[in-house]
């Protein structure tokens, strides 16, 4: 009986514990599995591809990243060049004296067109400094004359006049120019001042001219010059200017008096 007895309570300690094991643990009825089933079957499955996505993105660059940088857009900075043609009007007059002789030459004349060449660099937006080379043949009116005395007060006189008569010139200088108006948005901006000094080659050719026929001079001088440039893109911008030059040929006579006077009126096109 004594062991019938403990048989009895160890098996009533088992059950025990196995039903508070069973109550402590969750319980889903039937229809509560079912719909955890198909919540489970209708969520969305996870693609690598989808993660990845946002890494690839990251990766790709950007359209200010691809697009090339342009230097310096429309602002006086680096290479420099110009290139002007249009009108010309020079008027040249020479007078000499050696001793009982006299010579005395003078030409007015029109071009166009005259030829204007100018390279340089552009510092700062600011200034530009160039070497200019023109050349320009003009046509117009000559006269010339001629007086020479021997020692008894005897003189010849010769005079000579053309109305088709040539006048060659080219010149050679260093020059600048300020832009003194550095704001792109401005009304103002591409009003320009500008000079330059050099050398040149000048002769007049007529066929009933004496004094002046065939002959080259070689003068100095200078020019002034203002105008106005307008950008039509980041590197390129077309203008107006007028210019104003003189020059002295250097004639190896005593008493003198010798000068050559015009004016340029340019249409042009700038790069930088």
């Amino acid at each position: 009986m004594k062991k019938l007895f403990a048989l009895i309570c160890l098996f009533s300690a088992c059950a025990f514990a196995e039903g508070s094991a069973w109550e402590t643990a969750p319980h889903f009825s039937t229809s509560e599995s079912a719909t955890l089933e198909s919540s489970a079957s209708e969520a969305p499955a996870v693609e690598s591809s989808t993660l990845a996505a946002p890494v690839a993105e990251e990766t790709l660059p950007t359209a200010k990243q691809t697009a090339p940088r342009i230097a310096n857009p429309k602002e006086h900075r680096g290479f420099y060049s110009n290139f002007g043609t249009g009108f010309s009007y020079v008027n040249f007059h020479t007078e000499q004296v050696d001793g009982n002789d006299y010579e005395e030459a003078s030409f007015k004349g029109f071009t166009f067109p005259l030829m204007d060449f100018r390279f340089g660099v552009g510092v700062a937006n600011l200034l530009v400094f160039y070497t200019e080379f023109n050349i320009a043949v003009y046509s117009g009116e000559a006269n010339d004359i001629e007086i020479y005395c021997d020692s008894y007060g005897n003189c010849d006189v010769d005079k000579g006049s053309d109305d088709n008569s040539i006048m060659a010139r080219s010149y050679i200088g260093f020059g600048t120019s300020i832009y003194p108006f550095r704001d792109t948005s401005s009304a103002l901006n591409g009003f320009f001042l500008g000079g330059s000094i050099g050398y040149g080659l000048d002769a007049v050719y007529g066929a009933d001219l004496e004094s002046v026929d065939s002959e080259v001079n070689v003068d100095w001088g200078f020019t002034v010059e203002i105008g106005k440039d307008w950008w039509v893109n980041d590197h390129l911008s077309i203008g107006l200017s007028a210019a104003y030059f003189h020059a002295s040929p250097k004639v190896y006579v005593t008493g003198s008096d010798n000068g050559i006077d015009g004016f340029h009126i340019l249409f042009r096109l700038t790069r930088g």
